[in-house]
């Protein structure tokens, strides 16, 4: 397969057919303002050196050296195999288990961190599949979308916890039917759920849900997370044991058997997560036995360069031009010859640049970054203006963990490229090292830019929703910051007003001893009424009494009604 890789230099060629024009129309005005002067051959032979019509034959050759340079600069490719690839693979939603029984430590550290670990390495092993998380307590709630975007998944993997679902408990049924639902869609037999739980299923949807996966054609591969002994649920919230409302400690236990039987009813598999390995080989050789379907186009061919033969081609015409003078100077000649010899053999243009982009690319993919920036850095000093080798270098700097020298490279490749879906690309690529710092403003600019360039990008589309939620969250904790300071400048404020009422009321007492010792020598005299002043500070200290119960009924309405096993 040929292509040009800079298509957009081609519109030079309209200058082209422009010069022929304007050649020709000089040659019909240079004839006609000759004839007038008398005879053609007798006027020309006035002009010392002139030789005939190597004018029109010099313009010619600069034009058609021209037309090759521009064929050059366009870059003529030829690509080596096939020019693409359908990528294969299998629609994977993992629901996750995020129960405090999870915080059960049978497993080392727990049973959650262990589950975290295990969907890590899947990911690692399921390169060419979508996959989506679930995550599930007393509810189920769609964390990621099925996505080809596995280093968001597994960034987004990193903040799940019991904390993050508003009503707890372990339902089964909901996680499966909401699996189900995001996996909906025409191709059978392609798509899959990996149920990641300790199996202490506390709700009666689950043998519905499994009913509706079998209609759908969809599998599950269950993964039992914990020991069958058991163990006491640790609460980091209240730092104790968890206990039910008989108030004895609840002790967590795997029920491996209703984990098998979901398996077994919706040909599946069961594996356990002590044996990670294992269990990892088990999903991954169902997944391969699955019908793998089309989703996505993926560019992998390498292009040979071959601008060097127009560019020579070029040379050549221009060489030609510049010995054909129009006059018999044989200084000029010389010249013209030297010049044009240190130019044809000048090394730097017979494929060094390609020769290190090639190196650069194989060493990328062996995942040696250092060298691989090294390479491409040597091939940026030929040529600043590759878009391509700022790319790829930037994104060799990335596997280097150095984001700050990565995003300059990904400007350098947004200014120099004319292609609007490498464009794109560069600006997903600078998102992305934002995202990772959670930076979560300059993420959202990034990714809106990506999309101004290229609105299909489903990735670029998560990841900016994903970042919107992220700073949206970002925002109410700040507030949320805020208001904590603010509640305990109050509390700060009301204990200060209860101490000048403690003293004001020591000052009182003594005020009231004195006076009924006054009493008792004068039984006449009436006790004194309350200053104004004290007065008032206790109708404040009242008033911040009643608040704080207002505030508190508010905060026991809101809270979720608790279920009776809620781990």
């Amino acid at each position: 397969m040929y292509r040009f890789e800079h298509v957009v230099y081609l519109w030079l060629l309209v200058s082209i057919p422009i010069l022929l024009l304007n050649l020709y129309l000089f040659l019909k005005w240079q004839r006609s303002t000759i004839d007038k002067l008398g005879n053609r051959n007798v006027v020309m032979q006035q002009f010392l050196g002139y030789i005939p019509n190597r004018f029109k034959v010099k313009t010619l050759l600069f034009i058609g050296a021209l037309f090759f340079l521009i064929l050059a600069l366009a870059n003529w490719q030829k690509g080596s195999g096939n020019a693409t690839a359908k990528r294969k693979g299998v629609d994977i939603m993992i629901a996750l288990d995020v129960s405090k029984s999870m915080w059960a430590k049978d497993l080392q550290p727990d049973r959650l961190s262990r589950a975290k670990l295990f969907v890590n390495k899947l990911l690692d092993k399921v390169e060419n599949d979508r996959v989506g998380l679930i995550v599930f307590a007393g509810n189920a709630y769609l964390q990621v979308p099925i996505t080809s975007d596995h280093a968001a998944l597994k960034m987004m993997l990193q903040a799940v916890s019991p904390d993050m679902v508003p009503t707890q408990g372990t339902e089964v049924g909901a996680a499966i039917n909401l699996a189900c639902s995001s996996l909906s869609g025409k191709n059978r037999n392609s798509k899959t759920i990996i149920l990641i739980s300790d199996g202490e299923d506390h709700d009666e949807q689950s043998a519905s849900a499994i009913e509706t996966a079998k209609e759908a054609v969809i599998s599950i591969q269950t993964v039992g997370v914990g020991s069958e002994k058991g163990a006491a649920i640790f609460d980091p919230n209240t730092q104790a044991n968890k206990i039910d409302a008989q108030g004895n400690e609840v002790i967590s236990k795997l029920n491996r058997a209703a984990l098998e039987t979901i398996a077994q009813q919706t040909n599946g598999t069961y594996s356990a997560i002590d044996n990670m390995e294992e269990s990892l080989k088990t999903i991954t050789a169902k997944i391969d036995q699955m019908t793998t379907t089309e989703f996505e186009s993926v560019l992998y061919t390498d292009y040979t360069n071959y601008f060097q033969i127009p560019l020579a081609i070029a040379l050549l015409l221009l060489m030609v031009a510049m010995l054909l003078t129009t006059t018999t100077n044989k200084l000029t000649k010389t010249l013209s010859v030297l010049l044009l010899c240190m130019w044809v053999f000048n090394p730097s243009l017979y494929g060094q640049e390609n020769k290190l982009l090639k190196k650069a690319n194989a060493l990328y993919k062996e995942k040696k970054y250092k060298e691989a920036s090294q390479s491409y850095q040597k091939a940026l000093q030929l040529n600043q203006k590759n878009s391509t080798a700022h790319f790829n270098n930037g994104n060799s700097l990335y596997g280097q963990k150095n984001k700050e020298a990565a995003r300059k490279e990904f400007d350098q490749a947004t200014k120099w490229s004319a292609d609007k879906q490498a464009k794109s690309n560069a600006q997903y690529n600078m998102g992305n090292t934002y995202m990772d710092e959670k930076k979560w403003e300059e993420a959202i600019a990034y990714y809106k830019n990506a999309l101004k360039l290229n609105a299909d990008d489903q990735d670029a589309k998560y990841n900016l929703s994903y970042a919107l939620a992220m700073k949206k969250k970002e925002d109410q904790n700040k507030k949320k910051d805020q208001q904590n300071k603010k509640q305990d400048q109050q509390k700060k404020d009301n204990k200060d007003n209860k101490k000048d009422q403690k003293d004001h009321q020591q000052k009182q007492d003594q005020q009231k001893d004195g006076k009924n010792q006054e009493e008792k020598n004068n039984p006449s005299q009436q006790p004194s009424k309350l200053s104004k002043q004290q007065a008032e500070q206790l109708l404040q200290a009242l008033m911040q009494e009643e608040k704080k119960l207002q505030d508190k009924k508010r905060q026991e309405r809101a809270q979720p009604i608790k279920k009776e096993k809620d781990w």
